[in-house]
């Protein structure tokens, strides 16, 4: 437990320390001025759990020694974040209400309502799991995301529904459950596990991003929406920054002395990668896996090392006129759908 412990601690501090890099800081958005204008490229930076629903434990042992932990770490690193910049994605429902009904306190739980209202925290998808697609029916597809969406509904509001959809883990993404979020007001669905061959083919055609049009009876305007192919997984570009991992699978975690090398060379990954895409966007996805947990020795190492790196420090910049590239930890528009239904 205590190697799990530090590999949280290694995952937030190494997140951190890329973020608190990047000087001209605006309300969370990150955009630095470099002198040329608005940067040619954008990264965003998602920082987000993946929590299966039952693998290897059960959903109760999960939920209780993993989950739950990662849920506390979250709500107190984002609350008590004053410079507001950090953000965090959360999907799968049936641990959020385990650890609200069994371990949350009032406190967490005014916490994590106005993490949510501030944009801090954002939904995405939000069914009980992350379900199957290709071995299930219509309705037990339909009844994971109600469970999930009603919870929201009841304990937060039905303004803060998901609007993207968030499939980061299923093997093999199906037409029906393109359509169904259509059908559902979703903007947009976020997807990975597609074969390493079509990937290479898209990353050649620049079609990672595209409107899967999945229903050939439907309106278009009623079953389209926009897909995005994780190319690389969902986690941040390995093996470097796979904080959470131990040394000897050669992640390095920032410090004073390496942030600006390493804050360098993940915009030259970003300018790669963005050869894949047709618009000037690049999306990273962080990720805290459920067999990593919280301690509170993350907070205090984390306090130690960006004490290096304040705000009256010289911070090593990302945003050089050599790369220009623009950081952005996105924060979620509340707004109706782009389909009116």
């Amino acid at each position: 437990m205590m190697m799990a412990c530090i590999r949280f601690a290694r995952f937030v501090v190494g997140t951190s320390l890329l973020i608190s890099a990047v000087s001209g800081l605006d309300n969370g958005l990150g955009r630095l001025d470099n002198g040329l204008g608005p940067p040619p490229l954008e990264l965003y930076l998602i920082p987000h759990t993946h929590a299966d629903v039952g693998w290897l434990q059960t959903v109760n042992s999960l939920s209780r020694m993993n989950v739950s932990r990662i849920l506390d770490g979250v709500v107190g690193n984002l609350y008590n974040d004053t410079m507001k910049r950090r953000r965090f994605v959360w999907d799968e429902m049936a641990f959020l209400q385990l650890w609200w009904a069994n371990q949350a306190t009032a406190t967490q739980k005014a916490q994590f309502i106005e993490l949510v209202k501030d944009g801090r925290i954002e939904f995405a998808d939000n069914g009980w799991s992350q379900h199957d697609m290709g071995c299930t029916t219509l309705d037990s597809m339909l009844n994971n995301w109600v469970e999930g969406h009603e919870w929201i509904r009841t304990n937060i509001g039905a303004e803060y529904m998901p609007k993207i959809g968030w499939s980061l883990d299923p093997f093999g993404m199906s037409a029906t459950q393109a359509v169904l979020q259509a059908e559902m007001g979703m903007d947009a669905w976020f997807f990975t596990r597609v074969t390493d061959e079509i990937v290479d083919e898209m990353k050649k055609n620049k079609s990672l991003e595209f409107v899967w049009r999945a229903s050939s009876s439907l309106p278009h305007n009623e079953s389209e929406i926009f897909a995005h192919v994780w190319e690389s997984y969902y986690c941040m570009p390995l093996p470097t920054y796979a904080f959470e991992w131990p040394a000897s699978k050669h992640r390095i975690i920032p410090n004073a002395s390496n942030v600006k090398e390493l804050s360098h060379n993940l915009a030259n990954i970003a300018l790669e990668r963005a050869k894949w895409f047709l618009t000037p966007n690049v999306a990273y996805v962080a990720v805290v896996c459920v067999r990593v947990l919280v301690s509170r020795q993350r907070k205090r190492r984390q306090e130690r090392q960006q004490h290096t790196l304040t705000p009256s420090s010289p911070l090593p910049p990302l945003f050089t006129p050599q790369y220009s590239v623009g950081l952005r930890l996105p924060i979620p528009k509340r707004r109706a759908g782009l389909r009116k239904h």
